[in-house]
């Protein structure tokens, strides 16, 4: 069906409609975030330059490793909402949360990812340049230089030569299975799972906050027929468009299934955007998801074992 669709409707009337849809469904979104724009008294002068964004539950035993990896690529706060995890993550998030690089808010509800990136992307808005929003699964990596902001930088500047506002990065998913791992191995994530099946058809985004008016999981609509770019600075208009991005500047490793036994965990807490009602688990093959070497992450470990064990 989106084939025919977009094979009979060409790209740029569909970018058009969609904008013009958009822009009176969310008008006065639009209205309030031209205002922000217009009079905020911060521009290019934020408190941080790269912040990320994510809504956990019971992810405590992965969260050291999340946060001390994105430490090292350049993210320099952590705004983390809390859907009623009852596991360690408090206290794994404690010394963040006392020494500011982790902004910490318990946020109990049903389905509350999409409710939680609107309400940080406003509330934050101001006080970041760029907002990443992706899950305590999926880590962000510089291919072509060691840290995030550069690709930003050089992405940006190359959009605006072409005469195009930078509002959001398109980052396409890669993506890990078990890596023949049955029981949960010890040791770090990034060490263990060295198996990917390539590129994925999905993405999360890196988003230039002033310019959202209305957010879901993977993508945004944002202000005045504008869209976001893949690195390649091809225009995305839906999740679901085909596309022939690549991930030669920057990517996201999603660490999706780890071991057979934390996949089973995983499944047993649902969806963020359907709830309780879960996937069909598959049965145990060791090379789910794992069929590539993929050690393009390895280049940052010995600063990331560094920064996990310096303080134990």
């Amino acid at each position: 069906m989106i084939t025919l669709y977009q094979n009979i409707i060409p790209f740029f009337i569909r970018k058009y409609i969609r904008s013009i849809f958009y822009l009176i469904r969310y008008f006065p979104l639009h209205f309030s975030y031209l205002i922000n724009i217009i009079f905020n008294q911060q521009k290019n002068n934020y408190l941080y330059n790269l912040a990320i964004m994510a809504i956990i539950k019971n992810e405590g035993q992965y969260l050291k490793e999340w946060i001390e990896y994105h430490k090292i690529v350049g993210v320099s706060k952590f705004i983390i909402y809390d859907n009623e995890s009852d596991d360690n993550t408090k206290d794994i998030l404690m010394p963040y949360i006392e020494n500011g690089i982790v902004d910490y808010t318990w946020y109990p509800g049903y389905i509350m990812q999409r409710k939680a990136n609107n309400h940080a992307i406003k509330k934050w808005r101001n006080k970041v340049k760029y907002l990443a929003i992706i899950d305590a699964d999926e880590f962000i990596v510089p291919v072509k230089y060691n840290n995030i902001l550069e690709v930003l930088n050089e992405i940006e500047t190359e959009t605006k030569k072409n005469k195009k506002e930078f509002v959001g990065l398109i980052i396409k998913w890669v993506m890990f299975g078990y890596n023949g791992h049955y029981l949960k191995p010890n040791g770090l994530v990034t060490e263990n799972f060295t198996k990917s099946d390539g590129i994925a058809r999905l993405y999360k985004c890196i988003i230039n906050p002033r310019m959202v008016v209305n957010f879901r999981i993977h993508s945004g609509n944002y202000i005045f027929n504008y869209f976001a770019v893949d690195e390649n600075g091809n225009v995305f208009i839906n999740a679901k468009e085909p596309s022939n991005s690549t991930i030669n500047k920057i990517r996201i490793n999603h660490y999706w299934t780890k071991s057979y036994e934390e996949f089973k965990v995983k499944h047993s807490k649902g969806s963020a955007t359907r709830g309780k009602r879960k996937w069909n688990m598959p049965e145990y093959d060791p090379t789910y998801f794992s069929h590539n070497d993929d050690k393009i992450i390895e280049k940052f470990i010995p600063s990331l074992k560094q920064g996990m064990y310096s303080n134990d």
